[in-house]
């Protein structure tokens, strides 16, 4: 997120910021300003780590998922599947 918010502060587009790290006091806030017509923030982007809000952008037109999945693969031998 902090790369596409510097990608986005570069091209002077005014966004908001959502994530684990949004005091519980301005999410309500960054939605009703998201949300009102004619807003001058046309880019809201967050994180499934602000935990479970039900967040309803009413005004969002696209929805763009960046989603990252992580695999590891964790390989433990045990030594008597081993021996034959």
């Amino acid at each position: 997120m902090d790369i596409m918010e510097d990608f986005l502060k570069m091209m002077g587009w005014k966004h908001l910021r959502l994530d684990g790290g949004t005091k519980t006091e301005e999410r309500a806030s960054f939605v009703q300003l998201f949300n009102v017509q004619d807003s001058e923030y046309k880019v809201f982007i967050l994180s499934t780590r602000a935990g479970g809000l039900g967040l309803n952008l009413q005004t969002a037109d696209t929805v763009i998922m960046y989603v990252v999945f992580r695999i590891c693969h964790v390989f433990e031998y045990d030594l008597t599947s081993l021996q034959l």
